[in-house]
């Protein structure tokens, strides 16, 4: 079977979701996507939406994000594509 090369946008959604992923589930700091979504001040059907599509995010909803969850500078560097 060949290996999956990921594009850069697709490298960059994953590092997203698995950014959000880690933060949203039992014993974590949000145990559910509704939490997080009022967190970030939208409702939870446009949370859902942009995790499905992570490329919709906007810039304050990225922000608000970011504040709430606190990446670290690996992770920032991975989710912008920033090569270290």
């Amino acid at each position: 079977m060949p290996k999956v090369i990921l594009g850069e946008r697709n490298r960059r959604n994953a590092a997203l979701l698995e950014h959000i992923n880690n933060h949203v589930g039992q014993g974590r700091q949000f145990r559910f996507d509704a939490t997080l979504s009022e967190a970030l001040q939208l409702s939870p059907q446009t949370f859902s939406y942009r995790r499905k599509n992570p490329s919709t995010f906007g810039y304050d909803e990225l922000c608000r994000l970011f504040q709430k969850t606190r990446p670290s500078g690996h992770e920032l560097c991975r989710i912008f594509g920033i090569q270290e």
